[in-house]
């Protein structure tokens, strides 16, 4: 094909014969039936090696899209941007996930898209943006899955971390007290972390995970909150460390969220303790409002 016109004319037979089909943005995508028919016989055809080579320059670029919209969520006016960008890339977004995950056969090509669904940006932005969220459970329950197999102890520590982060998120407390699978989730993660090089325990996962194990430990009820409270200050003081105080808040804001769960029940400590609480509370909002300005 050699002219637009060429191009034009294909595209509107493939769209009549129900080989393409159009999305509500005006995109066209291939009948799910023809992408599998191509991925199983590509090589039967002769054209396994042009196949190979767009499908994936196709998932590095969106790999490298879904970037954008994850550093722009975070952002003090580019938030709701964020959110219709992704809803408009979501089912490439996915598909690009996806050829990596089931598709190739390249172990780095898999490594690497764990490395993006795993990063700090992008695991924030897909467990709040994600929808269904089963979807996005999916996605790293594959993390860990294909981490497991691959005998790689830091990204299964990843994976993990963020697969009880997306869980978390849809699960209220009474739920979380009944249901230890979430907590069982952030200890594996906590524990494979532990055995890994000193180098690789300072960073930014290592912090959300022992500060998420610490909030799961108080939930369990009195006799675990001391260990919870400890464990989600231990966070805080990593993430310091690291100099990132967007995180920063993120765990003074967890820890004020202990303090206002011990004391909310009794009128009279909950009076006396108020200055504290908004303390720690306004702490981690100033450090998280001057990242903004």
């Amino acid at each position: 094909m050699n002219t637009r016109v060429e191009v034009e004319t294909v595209k509107t037979k493939m769209v009549k014969g129900s080989l393409l089909q159009t999305t509500e943005e005006g995109k066209y995508s291939v009948h799910p039936l023809v992408q599998a028919f191509c991925r199983k016989e590509g090589g039967s055809l002769g054209v396994g090696d042009e196949g190979d080579k767009a499908k994936k320059k196709f998932n590095d670029h969106y790999l490298e899209r879904i970037k954008i919209p994850s550093k722009q969520f975070i952002t003090k006016d580019k938030a709701c941007e964020a959110i219709s960008t992704f809803r408009k890339e979501k089912a490439n977004i996915t598909e690009a996930f996806k050829n990596c995950f089931e598709d190739t056969t390249l172990k780095e090509e898999k490594l690497s898209a764990i490395d993006v669904a795993n990063s700090t940006e992008v695991l924030d932005f897909l467990a709040k943006v994600f929808s269904p969220p089963r979807e996005c459970t999916r996605l790293y329950e594959k993390c860990c899955e294909i981490a497991r197999d691959c005998d790689d102890k830091g990204r299964l520590a990843d994976s993990l971390n963020s697969l009880g982060l997306r869980q978390l998120s849809s699960c209220d407390a009474a739920h979380l007290r009944e249901d230890h699978k979430i907590f069982h989730i952030f200890q594996e993660a906590h524990d494979i972390r532990m055995t890994l090089p000193e180098e690789k325990q300072e960073c930014q996962t290592r912090a959300h995970t022992i500060s998420k194990l610490g909030f799961c430990y108080f939930l369990q009820g009195n006799e675990f909150e001391e260990k919870g409270r400890g464990l989600i200050q231990e966070g805080i003081t990593m993430r310091k460390k690291l100099g990132v105080p967007l995180y920063v808040a993120a765990g003074y804001s967890e820890l004020a969220r202990e303090y206002y769960k011990i004391f909310s029940n009794s009128l009279i400590i909950h009076q006396v303790l108020t200055k504290e609480i908004m303390t720690v509370t306004v702490f981690g909002y100033l450090i998280l409002i001057s990242t903004f300005f």
